[in-house]
């Protein structure tokens, strides 16, 4: 009902400026917190999100009085977030999208505190929904994550291999009904083809092997799940481009991320040429003839390249998960919700990442087994989400992905009865 800047002490930017003159690059940024929170990672994921840019110019004026702007905001939210807990006998909390400034630090404040956080979110069908319990221990792990003790147990479990099989066609049936996370519009308008064609789309001047990179949204949900190898999304996607400069001996796409146009719309901020691109023509001029760079305009189906791809590089993207169905080597610049479950490229640091794009089509000796992928994407994708029934909830099939929600219960008697609730 109240803000939680109601519940600060303003004394908490009493040493603001000093704050201010120690915080001189991202990395800096990144590690403050206060009383252990994460407070800078929260105002350079809100400061990215208003400047819809993937990284920060500290000497840009307008760019440094948004950021510290946030930033004194996310300590008062953290102060007054310590001190609303407290107040009122905090047990737990429920949380969608917590990375950003005014959630981040509540959320933050109440596994500090030894207490529990569910965070959920819209998953990748209508009435299907994935939650996460939370404890200090794993604020950065994605709802749709199978912790490692779980998922070490259920890779011994034998399942049906039709079962398991029928993973790979429940996804391409999704694609097919333009209901693949049809809350982000990652399908609207997209057609099934066929290899040839696709290949007749790119106009490649030599047949190679393909490396597709699947990239995310440089301003959105930046530091939210997992350990990043670079500084940022925009970081890997710039170092990762000039690898590709350098490699010809394969050829690569681009697939830039296909929900920029429907957060922007949603946002109501006006979409433009993707930043991408003006970086690339920017700093390297003409895109070579072993390149090419796939904005919205797009139009067939992802599921389409995972047929046709050698390589799927992402950090942490939904696309490696599907690629590994495929059978595809999967390299990825991050952790996230299937990284090192036995059937992705894995690093520690950027440099092996790097090291391992030069030297493409060739891969590091690692020991990757194929048939883990769809256990874990049985499990992560099939029985760890649930549907719901009291309520309709169903996105729009256009690019704004428009919620429609429909409740269908009348009363609380009748939603305590109801299959979802379970007493």
């Amino acid at each position: 009902k109240e803000n939680l800047i109601y519940y600060a002490n303003y004394s908490a930017l009493k040493k603001f400026r000093t704050i201010k003159k120690k915080l001189n690059s991202i990395n800096d940024i990144i590690e403050f917190k206060y009383n252990d929170i994460e407070c800078g990672k929260f105002a350079l994921s809100s400061t990215f999100r208003i400047t819809r840019k993937g990284e920060i110019n500290l000497k840009n004026k307008k760019e440094r009085n948004i950021f510290f702007y946030m930033l004194a905001k996310s300590i008062l939210n953290a102060d007054g977030a310590i001190n609303y807990i407290k107040k009122n006998n905090v047990n737990s909390g429920l949380f969608i999208d917590k990375g950003y400034v005014g959630e981040g630090e509540l959320m933050q404040a109440i596994t500090l505190a030894g207490k529990t956080v569910f965070n959920f979110m819209n998953y990748y069908k209508n009435n299907i929904l994935i939650i996460k319990k939370m404890t200090k221990g794993n604020t950065n792990k994605h709802p749709g994550e199978i912790d490692d003790e779980d998922w070490n147990k259920l890779k011994q479990i034998e399942i049906n291999e039709n079962l398991l099989d029928s993973v790979k066609q429940n996804i391409k049936d999704s694609y097919i009904k333009n209901e693949w996370y049809p809350s982000a519009g990652t399908v609207v308008d997209r057609k099934f083809s066929n290899k040839n064609e696709i290949q007749s789309f790119f106009k490649f001047s030599k047949k190679k092997k393909l490396a597709v990179v699947f990239n995310h949204i440089f301003w959105d949900a930046s530091f939210f799940y997992g350990n990043d190898l670079f500084l940022h999304y925009q970081e890997w996607f710039y170092e990762t481009y000039k690898i590709a400069l350098q490699n010809a001996n394969i050829n690569w796409v681009f697939k830039l991320h296909p929900s920029n146009k429907t957060k922007n719309l949603r946002d109501n901020v006006k979409f433009e040429e993707p930043m991408e691109l003006k970086y690339i023509k920017k700093n390297f001029g003409k895109i070579p003839d072993h390149i090419r760079i796939l904005d919205e305009n797009f139009p067939y189906s992802s599921f389409n390249l995972y047929e046709l791809l050698d390589f799927c590089i992402t950090v942490r993207g939904t696309a490696g998960l599907e690629c590994a169905l495929f059978e595809k080597p999967v390299i990825t610049a991050g952790t996230g919700k299937y990284s090192n479950k036995g059937f992705t490229y894995d690093f520690v640091n950027k440099e092996g990442y790097l090291k391992t794009l030069k030297e493409l089509p060739n891969l590091p000796n690692r020991d990757i087994n194929y048939s883990l992928a769809k256990k874990y994407s049985y499990y992560a994708l099939i029985k760890k989400p649930f549907k719901i029934e009291f309520s309709d909830v169903k996105f729009e099939k256009d690019i704004a992905a428009q919620l429609k929600n429909n409740i269908k219960i009348k009363s609380h008697k009748e939603f305590i009865n109801s299959n979802d609730v379970k007493i």
